[in-house]
């Protein structure tokens, strides 16, 4: 998923947020989504913008990021009192070195890497659950990014809950 924090398309600068749909398993441009990008920085449909480029909040969703586990353990939304939502002053995925999804595998090079075993618990825009892992944010996901890769690429699996109420990744 291609989601740069800015880049030249047709001659005009495309600073759009790039809406994806868990239950679509594809980007819409409708109201009907669950998680955007844009650069480092990821948002909620749920909540509040936290600045005027962001699209509108129409939705319930929420977020917490399960630290320490692998994708594959996890087999159920834990508790709904964990969800955070994007706030007016704070986004629900933090989007600083180490606190988020990604930290910077070292200060000179600025290469960007997705936290180990950090999973984000996404509650829909519309109740449902889901579990997603970055997995790179490089074109082609490469296991050593450098300094030529092709950053603003998200690489990411997910597991997604279709059925109402229901917690379990199962």
């Amino acid at each position: 998923l291609f989601a740069p924090d800015s880049t030249i398309l047709e001659n005009t600068l495309n600073e759009k947020y790039i809406k994806y749909s868990l239950s679509e398993e594809d980007t819409v441009s409708n109201d009907k989504w669950d998680i955007a990008f844009k650069g480092t920085k990821i948002i909620i449909n749920g909540g509040f913008k936290t600045n005027i480029d962001e699209p509108e909040r129409t939705g319930i969703a929420g977020v917490y990021i399960i630290k320490g586990k692998s994708f594959s353990t996890i087999k159920q939304v834990d508790d709904e009192n964990l969800f955070k939502q994007d706030q007016e002053n704070s986004l629900a995925i933090e989007n600083e070195n180490g606190k988020g999804w990604w930290y910077l595998k070292d200060l000179l090079s600025k290469i960007l890497l997705p936290i180990e075993n950090n999973v984000l618990i996404i509650k829909t825009h519309n109740g449902r659950y889901a579990k997603m892992k970055i997995e790179s944010y490089y074109k082609d996901s490469p296991e050593e990014p450098n300094l030529r890769s092709k950053l603003g690429y998200y690489s990411f699996v997910y597991w997604y809950q279709p059925n109402k109420g229901v917690k379990s990744f199962e």
